[in-house]
């Protein structure tokens, strides 16, 4: 158990040892930025919670996977169908 803890406190540590480091460079050069630590804090529990209400959202395993298939569906529809319809329209008038 004792094991099992030190592990987790290690690999949730990291990302702070992480942000220790870029704010220690960060200070040799000159800029004070003490807000990194609850930055990360804010983020972390920001990501907490919106993985918390997504899983709610979700009443079965199948719309995970069929989710993000719409988002990537009606994402190729706005971004790239319009650059093709425009590719196309131009090709047609080429006198």
């Amino acid at each position: 158990m004792l094991a099992s803890f030190i592990q987790r406190a290690v690999m949730q540590g990291i990302p702070l040892l992480f942000g220790s480091t870029g704010e220690i460079i960060t200070e040799k050069s000159g800029n004070l930025n003490l807000g990194i630590p609850g930055i990360m804090y804010v983020g972390g529990i920001c990501g907490v919670i919106g993985s918390f209400f997504y899983e709610q959202s979700l009443p079965s395993a199948g719309e995970i996977i069929i989710l993000p298939m719409q988002v990537a569906k009606y994402l190729f529809l706005l971004t790239l169908m319009p650059a093709a319809s425009a590719w196309v329209l131009s090709m047609l008038s080429l006198p």
